[in-house]
């Protein structure tokens, strides 16, 4: 009977350990799903922003030529 048992506790460590890594994966695949819809967003912002920026600057050069 210990033996049984012994064998049961290894089989369900092994299948708990797979389990994990499947957990695992899955949580990064989407982790890394919603990273890159974060990072587009973000980028998109920042060329927003140095669009405006040259603009501005490039306003005030010809500005400053005209004068």
């Amino acid at each position: 009977q210990v033996e049984e048992l012994s064998t049961e506790v290894r089989e369900l460590r092994r299948e708990l350990s797979l389990y994990r890594r499947q957990h695992h994966l899955l949580r990064t695949k989407s982790t890394a799903e919603e990273d890159t819809e974060e990072i587009r967003k973000i980028k998109k912002v920042q060329s927003l922003c140095r669009g405006w920026l040259y603009r501005q600057r490039w306003k005030r050069i010809v500005e400053e030529y005209i004068r």
